[in-house]
């Protein structure tokens, strides 16, 4: 398509607008578990990613590194060399973020409240969260609608008799017939899982430049939304901040600021994970019509190509 505009001083000036548009002819949906392992990487992308601290240094201006508590000590020299020096100790500042307990009660619970039963094993699936409109069997019940209203012939056998000039296969008429695809998902469970975070560092400087992000991120409240593979979950962060230093020690060992604190997150486990029995979400079409058969021989029918010399066999 082409518009054309008249500039100031009558020159034709030629836009070509490109007005193609393509909707696609199916659209996927497909809802992935919510598991454990989800709601940690969750949080831990929470830390690393979001609150991203970074220090001050005599050399440039660095992140804090960011680890997950039980990986192993193996792992995490062959992972990241430079979070250990030669003698494998730790080099500080550092960030470590720990899971330490699942709590599951009745008295936090999100949006569905009553256990529902579960469909059938090969469909699976508890909870409507999806319904779309299945648009090649709908336009089917509308094509054979709009013959039989004007005046196509529809034979014993389904098959439509398009010939006639008064039939009309694709007339506008009210279709009620519509065939819809109900998706199912296993129900939410809502749980409360904590984290201890601890941040230690060897200067006041950095404790205050780490524990900054944390405090500040959130605003005036403490409430995060976190999230992982489409899945959205809310942390709830302390109001207190408790120092555990060893500077008023003044003793022999290694001055060291660290601070620890815990999170709750209110997340939700959908499926069993690896232990699904059926499938992690299920999809339904609703009944549009009931057909009964009959005996065509019983009832003498007429065949619809008996001028073809076709009948019922007895």
């Amino acid at each position: 398509m082409a518009v054309k505009f008249l500039t100031p001083k009558n020159q034709e000036r030629k836009i070509d607008l490109d007005t193609k548009f393509e909707e696609p002819k199916e659209i996927e949906f497909m809802m992935t578990p919510s598991t454990l392992e989800t709601v940690d990487r969750a949080f831990f992308e929470y830390v690393n990613e979001d609150i991203d601290a970074h220090t001050t240094t005599n050399k440039a201006f660095k992140k804090i590194p960011v680890i997950w508590q039980t990986a192993e000590r193996a792992f995490q020299i062959k992972s990241n060399k430079d979070l250990r020096d030669k003698d494998g100790k730790l080099k500080f500042p550092v960030i470590t973020v720990e899971r330490t307990s699942i709590t599951k009660s009745k008295d936090q619970h999100g949006k569905l409240l009553a256990t529902l039963a579960p469909l059938e094993t090969t469909k699976g699936g508890q909870w409507l969260v999806a319904r779309r409109i299945n648009q090649e069997k709908t336009a089917m019940f509308a094509s054979s609608n709009s013959l039989r209203k004007t005046g196509g012939n529809t034979g014993v056998d389904g098959i439509q008799d398009t010939n006639s000039t008064k039939a009309q296969q694709f007339f506008p008429i009210k279709n009620k017939q519509i065939v819809y695809e109900s998706v199912y998902t296993p129900v939410p469970v809502y749980i409360s899982v904590n984290y201890t975070v601890t941040i230690k560092t060897l200067y006041q400087q950095h404790i205050n430049e780490a524990l900054t992000p944390f405090i500040t991120k959130t605003g005036n409240w403490s409430i995060a939304e976190i999230g992982h593979d489409g899945h959205i979950y809310e942390a709830f962060l302390p109001d207190d901040y408790g120092a555990n230093n060893n500077v008023s020690d003044l003793g022999e060992e290694e001055r060291l600021f660290e601070t620890k604190f815990d999170v709750r997150v209110l997340a939700y486990l959908i499926g069993h994970a690896p232990n699904q029995d059926g499938p992690e979400q299920g999809i339904v079409e609703n009944v549009v019509k009931i057909r009964l058969p009959r005996e065509q021989v019983i009832f003498e029918d007429p065949h619809p190509r008996t001028h073809k010399g076709q009948f019922y066999k007895e």
